[in-house]
């Protein structure tokens, strides 16, 4: 059907002044075969977010769609909200202070189009430091290619960034627990049995460093980060040597850079294997490669 939206494009923003603009600018301007909207959920935003996003709301009225709560809800909260009203068949997710390159929504449709076993696709992105400095990350498409199952998934916790994230709307209507929900998390879930991809070796998006939620709130994201362990023991036990690697990266993370580690170490033990450990060591390489250049 003409009208048909193919994509929801799905941001969240609080207090992004500076950067919502570029944001939406890089949405609105790309060049699609197909129809798309723009769902945008501010989370009660003190600066002049908002004013921001109404000029889009009114200059595109029949593409921009907006959720302007009154109160801070927090960012899970946003996250659902925006998402549960995604019309599109594919829906792509993009932070308010992040910003899409030029091709990013046709690649990544036609990508899904033609691989029907896979339920995410990621793209590859340049981080912008905050002294201006733009740089590649560190993948090598050809080392991942055949992409991701939900055990690798689990293993590597964080293998792209969420503003690169498209998924189908199929896989959508997750649990959500009562926990606040990490990016690792809606992953796991959403993969399902099918595959994660990365689209091809091309850059398709940016994102600022220093700026997200990952960037503060350390040890409210180790209290999340095990909650989703202790529930993926309960609900992948097959996959516990793959948790056990994770666990001891984390542990090793920690004690390297001196931070506190008791909680990782014990997770650890309590999910240690000889796999765990095999796994870690033969993947080793390949973790680094999920991080900004330096």
């Amino acid at each position: 059907m003409k009208n048909t939206i193919t994509v929801s494009v799905c941001v969240v923003t609080y207090n992004h002044e500076k950067y919502i603009r570029e944001c939406l600018e890089s949405i609105v301007t790309q060049k699609c075969n197909f129809n798309f909207e723009v769902i945008i959920g501010d989370d009660c935003s003190t600066d002049k977010s908002r004013s921001i996003i109404k000029e889009y709301e009114t200059k595109y009225p029949n593409m921009i769609k907006t959720l302007f709560h009154k109160e801070n809800i927090g960012g899970t909260k946003n996250y659902l909200a925006v998402h549960s009203q995604a019309q599109g068949k594919y829906i792509c997710h993009i932070d308010g202070d992040d910003y899409a390159l030029p091709g990013k929504l046709q690649a990544q449709v036609d990508f899904m189009n033609k691989t029907p076993n896979c339920n995410i696709c990621f793209h590859r992105v340049k981080g912008l430091y905050p002294n201006g400095d733009l740089k590649n990350d560190l993948v090598e498409y050809e080392k991942i290619k055949n992409g991701f199952k939900r055990q690798e998934i689990l293993m590597f916790m964080a293998v792209a960034i969420h503003s690169s994230k498209m998924y189908r709307k199929d896989v959508r209507d997750i649990y959500i627990p009562a926990f606040d929900r990490l990016d690792w998390y809606m992953n796991i879930e959403q993969i399902g049995d099918k595959k994660a991809y990365y689209i091809n070796n091309n850059i398709y998006g940016v994102y600022r460093i220093g700026v997200g939620v990952s960037t503060h709130g350390r040890e409210r994201i180790k209290s999340l980060i095990i909650k989703t362990l202790n529930y993926a023991k309960i609900h992948y036990p097959q996959d516990k040597a793959y948790m056990s690697s994770i666990a001891l990266i984390l542990f090793l993370s920690n004690l390297k850079n001196r931070r506190p580690f008791v909680a990782y170490f014990f997770e650890w033990i309590k999910l240690f294997s000889i796999k765990g450990i095999y796994l870690t060591i033969r993947t080793w390489k390949i973790r680094k490669m999920f991080r900004i250049g330096k």
